[in-house]
């Protein structure tokens, strides 16, 4: 099945969350997707000793959709985060958590600058916490470890005058 025969299959509005909730975990570097293809593949093997073919065949299939649906990652999911995800403290943090253990930068320049998405999460951020500082420590990231320069000395204002 190529991703054109699987955008057309029809959806339940259930189905559709769900599958744009994994791709969007995935693609900020989440292990949702990863764990639950972990369980089906264990699934399918027990369904295969059991000799239940019809399971084991159904269980095949919905790996394979939600392969194809993660692997399209794409402008779907930033709308999805965009304009049909109820933003919470937690999911600002959650994003936040998942981007910062992935090695990418958390400044506030770099959320601002990096995309609409990272945009909204330093917005987010801002409003639920009154500070990009205060949000970062929320998440559980110290402020001051991100503001490291090149040479490894802390960026502070005395450091700048």
């Amino acid at each position: 099945m190529n991703r054109d025969e699987f955008i057309k299959l029809p959806r339940y509005e259930e189905e559709v969350y769900f599958l744009q909730t994994l791709r969007v975990d995935h693609a900020m570097g989440g292990a949702m997707f990863d764990k639950l293809s972990e369980i089906l593949m264990v699934e399918i093997e027990e369904a295969k000793k059991r000799s239940e073919d019809k399971k084991a065949k159904s269980l095949e299939l919905f790996l394979q959709q939600i392969t194809e649906a993660v692997q399209s990652y794409g402008d779907i999911e930033e709308d999805f985060l965009l304009n049909r995800v109820i933003w919470t403290k937690e999911l600002t943090l959650h994003l936040l958590r998942k981007r910062y253990d992935s090695g990418y930068p958390v400044n506030s320049g770099s959320m601002q600058h990096g995309g609409k998405v990272l945009r909204r999460i330093h917005e987010k951020g801002k409003r639920f916490f009154g500070s990009w500082d205060e949000c970062l420590e929320a998440a559980g990231i110290p402020p001051k470890d991100i503001r490291l320069s090149k040479k490894g000395q802390q960026v502070t204002r005395n450091v700048l005058l």
